[in-house]
């Protein structure tokens, strides 16, 4: 896509100015009073079969069209240039990677990409080869597949349909302007705009309350902006021809009735040829102007159109009013209409050389058309090939799944164990300073995994995706990119990087921001990389689930590198910008990932729901609640271990009723030495922070929860008398179950919502290990699961994962048990604990 500098004066998306807004509503029956209060009034004498101006108001009429004459030679009342455009034009031509772009076989660097795809080939069967002796298997455990496939595909691809077919909205909107019942620049750019609003956030509640993964979420977020864009180009541009054919029905309507009045007869009178002498010369300047320009203005969807169109408006509302011209001069006055109505009816038909013009364009044929392109600028006709090549649609099809493929691998292998490990050393409770030592170390490891995957993503979207869709659909403009690789500075970047984006940006957003604030270049620019900065945080949000606004500093930090690069410093310094920009794109990514990736104990740890009930344990010295079982035997023991509210919880002290009622010797410690976090939020103390609290000092890590755990087990098996001791965790107490399965220690264990379980810690067990899981758990996530069934597997112990449906984490101690799901899933949790010891126990 070529792109044309203009400097044109005209509305902002077809935003016309007042004296067309009055003139229109007049002509469609508003109240002469309202009209009056729109436009100077002329007052009329009337003599005979003549309407004659009265004197004093011919300088009145002469002062309006020398105003609008000179607003056409472009000196303006105020001086200055109300409104900026580029208008873009599309032309045939091939992306730079494509195999039949000239310039790629001719290129003194095509070895080059050769070379890189099979590196690319080599590394894929080494990885292959390692995971099959590993894992007898060349996929391995397939965490990032499973996370994409193992939830709601189904409902992923339903809700894309309704995606696509919600915009048909904005077709119908265009339909009502055209029937007259709304008009662009009064309701109907308020309505798209609250639809737009609705439409954005709808899809994005809907993956919230699905509680999709990330995989998902970036799928439809993406393609959901994707199409708000084009909805906004598809509107913009048709609101605003809408505006020029009912005006251009207007003129038609003027023309008729000079028509019919040139034909009565006319009475010389010397009061009015002074008037008429004016008038006439008038008339003749506004002739002159190049009619040229005026076709070219009218093209371009915020050009100048609207006051030439106006002044001709009111000149002849004027004459229709009374004022008598001779027959020389009311032809001239008809010529100039006439003249006017075709460069409007011109401009309706855009830069279309077919008769798909306006309105002719508003059909539901065209508009699926606009939005199965690869374009997100709405344009009359786009440049087309003859006929699709299938064998190249294969082509773009394979590379797409085949690089989908490679960077799962890579996510996989070299960038999924890293973010793991950066989680665990939050869950550990690792303070800031240990967590910044080990920094540099992460982000090394993740610096060319993350810059292979930046590639692939860009391969695979601007050079896969698009160009099988530009192929399907005849599409010849496939000018998606440009060499955003010898980029000197950031905004050089910004406009090669995603050319469709840019194009968008480019006219509806820094050319509209200039038309409607009367804006600088500058402060335009300003405006357009903080938009485009809010819709990054934006997507970080959805993928994250939470709003930090790093990445919003981290793109607007680029606006004084831009700077930098024009100082007289580094202008002719294209080797060092070009160093420092991919310094940028190499350190970005990895940093991001870093800082955003964490899993911190949330609010679900320490909230939930208080149970009725009377506990009927003890509370000892000891520290432990031993309600004696109905056998009387201690041999059979169950060792508690509590989440962060402790074993005072009366929650806790009724689940361990219930395993005494199965008929084990229960005993639920004080992990906390007194400390536990009060279960009614308003008692703890202000300004309560849980990483605080766990970290200390003094803190509640491994240091200081292990001897307690040893203590009371060394107790139970000796003074107690407890054979065979079975362990049960609770969200914080399920890693000291996963941690004490040991011989000597703890024979079977059962955790529900585990929370802070490291993978060593889950490998070395030595003992059958069950797990209730939670659907939604941010601590326990699907990964986590999955990763966590992977490890089992290889120990060679009794193990069970059961996930239960419509719960959060702390379901089963915590659950609001009133609700019948809630409550079913609690129960279901507590039997499970049951029939397991019943069986390992």
């Amino acid at each position: 896509m070529s792109v044309r500098h203009d400097k044109l004066a005209g509305p902002q998306q077809g935003q016309l100015d007042s004296s067309f807004s009055s003139s229109y509503k007049a002509e469609a029956g508003a109240d002469a009073d309202e009209d009056t209060r729109r436009r100077p009034s002329i007052p009329v004498e009337v003599k005979g079969d003549q309407y004659l101006l009265k004197a004093e108001d011919a300088e009145l009429l002469q002062e309006i069209l020398r105003q609008n004459l000179l607003h056409l030679e472009g000196s303006g009342i105020s001086g200055r240039h109300l409104h900026r455009f580029r208008d873009l034009e599309f032309t045939r031509q091939l992306s730079t990677f494509d195999r039949q772009n000239p310039s790629l076989s001719s290129s003194q660097f095509r070895g080059f990409f050769t070379l890189f795809w099979l590196g690319v080939a080599l590394l894929l069967v080494k990885v292959a080869a390692n995971n099959w002796r590993d894992h007898g298997t060349i996929w391995a455990r397939n965490e990032i597949v499973r996370l994409m496939f193992h939830k709601d595909v189904l409902v992923l691809g339903l809700t894309d349909f309704v995606l696509c077919w919600c915009t048909t909205f904005c077709l119908g909107l265009q339909r009502v302007l055209l029937g007259g019942y709304l008009r662009w620049n009064g309701l109907g750019w308020i309505i798209q705009n609250i639809w737009q609003t609705a439409y954005l956030a709808g899809f994005i509640w809907w993956t919230y309350h699905r509680d999709w993964p990330w995989t998902h979420t970036v799928f439809t977020v993406l393609h959901c902006l994707a199409m708000l864009m084009k909805q906004h180009s598809y509107a913009s541009y048709n609101g605003y021809l809408s505006e020029l054919f009912h005006k251009r029905e207007l003129l038609i309507t003027r023309l008729g009735r000079l028509e019919k009045q040139s034909k009565k007869p006319t009475t010389p009178d010397a009061q009015t040829s002074a008037v008429s002498e004016g008038l006439g010369s008038e008339i003749a300047s506004l002739k002159r102007q190049n009619s040229r320009q005026r076709s070219i203005d009218l093209k371009n969807i915020h050009s100048g159109s609207s006051h030439d169109t106006d002044h001709l408006l009111l000149l002849s509302e004027t004459i229709e009013n009374g004022t008598p011209l001779a027959p020389g001069q009311m032809m001239s006055l008809k010529s100039l209409l006439e003249q006017e109505i075709q460069l409007l009816t011109e401009a309706l038909k855009g830069q279309s050389k077919s008769s798909n013009h306006y309105p002719g364009n508003l059909t539901i044929g065209n508009f699926c058309d606009f939005i199965t392109l690869p374009t997100l600028v709405y344009e009359l006709e786009y440049p087309r090939t003859e006929r699709i090549d299938w064998a190249y649609v294969v082509e773009k099809t394979a590379a797409t799944f085949g690089t989908i493929v490679v960077m799962i691998v890579i996510s996989q292998h070299w960038i999924y164990p890293v973010v793991m490990s950066a989680l665990r050393m939050e869950q550990e409770g690792m303070t800031v300073v240990q967590r910044l030592q080990e920094f540099p170390w992460v982000l090394s490891d993740l610096l060319f995994p993350f810059m292979m995957e930046y590639l692939l993503a860009f391969y695979v979207i601007w050079e896969c995706v698009l160009n099988a869709l530009a192929e399907i659909t005849q599409f010849a403009d496939r000018g998606f990119y440009a060499d955003w690789w010898n980029s000197v500075s950031w905004d050089q970047f910004a406009r090669d990087w995603n050319r469709p984006v840019h194009n968008f940006l480019l006219r509806h957003v820094y050319h509209s921001s200039i038309a409607a604030f009367d804006l600088s270049r500058v402060s335009a620019s300003l405006v357009t990389f903080f938009l485009s900065a809010c819709v990054h945080e934006l997507i970080m949000l959805c993928i994250f689930r939470r709003l930090r606004g790093y990445l919003l500093i981290l793109q607007m930090s680029q606006l004084p590198l831009v700077s930098l690069s024009r100082t007289r410093f580094m202008r002719d310094r294209q080797l060092v910008g070009n160093v420092v920009f991919w310094l940028g794109i190499f350190m970005g990514p990895s940093f991001l990932c870093i800082i955003m990736a964490s899993n911190p104990p949330a609010a679900c740890c320490t909230i939930g729901v208080k149970h009725e009930g009377e506990a009927k344990g003890q509370i000892k010295q000891s520290k432990s609640t031993s309600p004696t079982p109905p056998t009387h035997q201690t041999k059979r023991a169950i060792l508690l271990l509590t989440d962060v509210i402790g074993h005072r919880f009366i929650n806790a002290q009724l689940i361990a009723d219930q395993f005494a009622a199965n008929g084990y010797f229960v005993v639920m410690p004080d992990l906390f030495h007194g400390d536990p976090i009060d279960p009614v939020p308003e008692n703890r103390p202000p300004g309560f922070d849980l990483m605080k609290w766990l970290k200390g000092p003094p803190g509640h890590l491994t240091e200081r929860v292990d001897p307690v755990v040893k203590a009371i087990l060394k107790e139970m098996k000796g003074n107690l008398g407890c054979e065979r001791i079975g362990g049960v965790g609770y969200c914080f107490g399920a890693k000291y179950a996963v941690r004490f399965l040991q011989p000597g220690n703890i024979d079977v264990s059962y955790v529900a919502h585990p929370s802070f379980v490291e993978a060593d810690e889950l490998a070395a067990i030595k003992g059958p290990l069950s797990i209730a899981a939670a659907e939604t758990d941010a601590i326990f996530p699907t990964s986590k699961r999955h990763e966590s069934e992977e490890i089992l597997a290889k120990t060679s112990q009794p193990y069970q994962i059961n996930l239960f449906s419509g719960v959060e984490h702390g379901f089963a101690v915590r659950a609001d048990i009133t609700k019948p799901i809630i409550r079913f899933a609690k129960e279901s949790a507590f039997t499970q604990a049951v029939v397991w010891f019943n069986q390992h126990l």
